[in-house]
């Protein structure tokens, strides 16, 4: 059982994660009174919830490299997923073409490039971090197996939204005509961003199972020993 702090800040970081799309889409309307989704979680960065973003991803990286996780290799994979979320946040994404930045772009294509990968490189380590969590869970209960099956399906939905998002963001990766329709789809319906929640709440439902707010082992009591006339005598 981890402590009871390190309890907290992994129930915090799980309801942050799940409502964090929400809360900056909120933002950015109440604030910038801009209603359009951008293309994705990242593009936030340019808009007034730029502290909260960028914030909440420092916050992230330090926990994850201090935290101290079961086995040798979860601690090596929590600080290696620390790394990745803090580069991120030091390279913004592309620039925002919907109109509701409030802060200057400056072009860094290589930085782009480098933010990409190690958003995903960070949410890949997540997938391989939950796996572990389930391996060094073990199955002794009925209870135990099933917070296992979710680890699992955790994992598997990260890493298939992580390559179809890759596909989606690459359209020079295909053909002219293919190119053009998938700029224009992306455009128009920002599927990066649909699948970046997804993959949000399967981080924040992992992260709640381990700070035992979900499926908590429930604490068992023995029943103490009723002595008889008997045994007084």
């Amino acid at each position: 059982m981890k402590p009871a702090h390190q309890r907290t800040v992994l129930r915090v970081l799980g309801m942050l994660s799940i409502l964090l799309p929400a809360v900056l889409v909120a933002g950015t309307a109440a604030l910038d009174h801009c209603t359009v989704v951008l293309a994705s979680v990242s593009h936030y960065y340019y808009t007034s919830m730029n502290p909260l973003f960028v914030g909440l991803l420092y916050a992230t990286g330090l926990f994850l490299f201090l935290y101290k996780g079961d086995t040798t290799a979860q601690t090596a994979t929590t600080r290696f997923a620390a790394v990745c979320v803090v580069a991120v946040a030091l390279l913004p994404t592309s620039n925002d073409i919907y109109g509701c930045s409030t802060r200057a772009y400056q072009p860094n294509a290589l930085g782009e490039e480098l933010h990409k990968a190690f958003a995903a490189f960070f949410l890949l380590a997540m997938s391989v971090l939950f796996c572990l969590f389930a391996r060094e869970n073990g199955s002794r209960d009925r209870q135990a197996r099933f917070r296992n099956q979710i680890y699992y399906t955790c994992a598997a939905t990260i890493g298939i939204l992580v390559f179809t998002i890759v596909a989606l963001s690459k359209p020079d990766w295909y053909g002219g005509e293919i190119r053009q329709r998938l700029v224009d789809w992306t455009t128009a319906y920002k599927p990066v961003f649909w699948l970046e929640w997804p993959a949000f709440v399967a981080l924040g439902t992992s992260w709640l199972i381990k700070g035992e707010w979900l499926l908590a082992n429930r604490p068992t009591y023995q029943q103490q020993p009723v002595l008889t006339d008997v045994e007084f005598a």
